[in-house]
């Protein structure tokens, strides 16, 4: 058994015939487990300064230490608040207004695009070919209505 992330024990892998490191990092990698550090809480660096500044540094340093790790790790809260908060959450069907699509299918009128990686059935009244770009400008139940690019 191999300690992964958050001391989670996760059976190993199957090792090759080989025993090629390249492939072991591969095969580690596929079955999910983690092959780079684990994410550490936030708060590890204030953990980490305050036991090397009570067990090991002389009096002045402690607090230093203590001091510079209090302000990075309220920093860090600090970034990964406005990181988490950057913005609006954009999801549904109401985000591919406005979007580019891609014809898959003629639309004559009715066809098929892809956008954002989804296949919607479409609609265009001018018509497109296959492999066209579109502009989505209507949902309309699973229908998307789109309009050639000019």
């Amino acid at each position: 058994m191999l300690i992964c992330r958050y001391f989670v024990t996760c059976p190993r892998p199957a090792l090759s015939k080989t025993n090629d490191p390249s492939k072991l990092s591969a095969a580690w990698s596929s079955t999910g487990a983690a092959v780079t550090a684990p994410d550490y809480p936030p708060f590890m660096l204030f953990v980490t300064a305050i036991v090397l500044a009570i067990f090991v540094l002389p009096s002045p340093w402690k607090w230093i230490v203590m001091a510079v790790a209090a302000v990075l790790d309220l920093g860090e809260y600090v970034l990964y608040y406005w990181w988490s908060h950057r913005g609006r959450v954009k999801a549904g069907a109401e985000t591919l207004i406005g979007a580019t699509a891609e014809v898959v299918a003629s639309c004559r009128p009715d066809g098929q695009v892809r956008v954002q990686g989804e296949l919607w059935r479409a609609r265009c009244p001018q018509g497109a070919d296959r492999g066209e770009r579109v502009r989505v400008r209507k949902r309309e139940g699973l229908t998307l209505l789109v309009e050639t690019e000019k």
